[in-house]
């Protein structure tokens, strides 16, 4: 593709390169995903997709909280992140085993745990598990954190 012809620069990765809201150095193209060369996580292109055509069609002003967007390692058991963890910062930290949640017995995967990032009088800031089919549950604890 002769993307300089339609006015669009590459980024030091080789990607396209694009601002905060996915805007292309011609403002009239946005791109996301893979083609962007930034993290390559599946959550995160379709999260920037959607960002991107928002931008593009109805001209809102979106930008990528990566704070909230779930990190997932596929393997047996699933590791899963999203947030801070207790490496980004002094945060205090509880950890819930998955035995003990409700949905996890329910849906017979209660092998595993749940590691909460919190600050003194604040709110949950990030959380990480790992275990078999975790992705699910984590992933509705993350949609929580943006509430």
């Amino acid at each position: 593709m002769n993307l300089s012809s339609a006015g669009v620069e590459l980024n030091e990765k080789g990607g396209i390169k694009v601002n905060d809201e996915l805007q292309t150095t011609n403002p009239n193209i946005y791109a996301a995903g893979d083609v962007i060369e930034d993290k390559m996580l599946e959550a995160l292109a379709g999260y920037e997709g959607t960002i991107a055509v928002r931008n593009a069609i109805k001209g809102e002003h979106k930008k990528i909280d990566f704070l909230n967007v779930p990190q997932v390692i596929f393997t047996r058991p699933n590791l899963t992140r999203v947030g801070l963890n207790s490496f980004d910062r002094d945060f205090d930290s509880r950890t819930v085993k998955m035995k003990d949640i409700v949905k996890a017995q329910i849906i017979d995967a209660e092998k595993g745990l749940i590691k909460m990032v919190v600050e003194r009088l604040k709110e949950d800031n990030g959380s990480s598990c790992n275990g078999l089919e975790r992705c699910r549950i984590h992933r509705r604890s993350s949609i929580g954190n943006k509430a």
